[in-house]
């Protein structure tokens, strides 16, 4: 993280790299980085993404268009079967985007964790709890911002994997 980045550009760069379990590697002098930044690469429930122990990388779930690629939606299959989903949503625009998070999105098979709670891992709380319905969420995503969120099922039901 660094360089000409905003920091909302370097949150959503860390969070692309979990999200696709690629290596954590710093290209900087980290006793010279500032608070900010060490809350990015330290946030405990962004790094435990790219650690979990089924080993997946995301999956574009969505992708608004194939050239410009404005809105893309990554999805992770995850190895705790209580909250076994996050996704990341990326909005590589200009405009900021209000994007729905769908229940397919997340595959989420019929009678496959019926109730969802959602939970912001940038901002560290719960965005949506015991959601039944195809559509788990509505977020605004900010240019080039990534918003991530982990989905557990309300009542556990094993989930597949």
């Amino acid at each position: 993280c660094g360089g000409s980045q905003t920091l909302m550009e370097q949150r959503s760069q860390f969070a692309l790299w979990a999200i696709q379990a690629s290596p954590l590697i710093l290209g900087h002098d980290v006793t010279k980085m500032g608070e900010e930044v060490r809350a990015i690469i330290t946030n405990p429930e962004i790094i435990a993404l790219n650690q979990d122990p089924l080993g997946h990388r995301a999956r574009i779930a969505f992708q608004s268009d194939p050239y410009n690629r404005t809105l893309t939606i990554f999805v992770k299959r995850l190895a705790d079967p209580v909250s076994p989903r996050a996704a990341a949503i990326f909005n590589r625009g200009v405009t900021s985007l209000t994007v729905r998070l769908t229940r397919a999105q997340l595959a989420f098979d019929s009678g496959t964790c019926a109730c969802v709670d959602l939970r912001d891992l940038e901002a560290h709380t719960r965005v949506a709890a015991g959601v039944h319905a195809e559509t788990l969420i509505m977020l605004q995503v900010e240019p080039h911002e990534v918003r991530v969120v982990r989905a557990r099922c309300c009542s556990h039901v094993e989930v597949v994997l």
